[in-house]
């Protein structure tokens, strides 16, 4: 059985993110429900090693380049993640004109 115990809406728009965190509950979620047109052109033009407003998950955090273990992923409407809420996570700025709206959770296992 599981249990909602939090949920809220994110309104990111440009320059704003998400600082690296986790959370209590045993699951989180993510659902995108709209990502700016403007970031796909974005994205495609940055040289930069993150890419703008992406999310990002650390396995684990490490001190230098070899023990960072992480994924990141470029949301696209329609996207749902679900994820071990203790797991860090945060999210890139972007800068392109825009609303990026997504759905989040926390849900117990009971």
């Amino acid at each position: 059985k599981i249990e909602l115990v939090s949920s809220w809406v994110n309104y990111m728009t440009k320059f704003e993110s998400n600082p690296l965190h986790s959370h209590d509950e045993d699951l989180s979620f993510v659902i995108y429900t709209n990502v700016p047109k403007k970031l796909k052109e974005e994205v495609a033009s940055t040289i930069a090693n993150t890419r703008p407003g992406a999310i990002n998950f650390m396995h684990t955090l490490g001190t230098d380049k070899y023990t960072v273990n992480s994924h990141e992923f470029m949301p696209e409407v329609g996207d749902f993640f679900i994820f071990p809420a203790s797991l860090n996570h945060n999210v890139n700025h972007f800068q392109s004109e825009g609303e990026r709206i997504s759905i989040s959770g926390n849900i117990k296992i009971v």
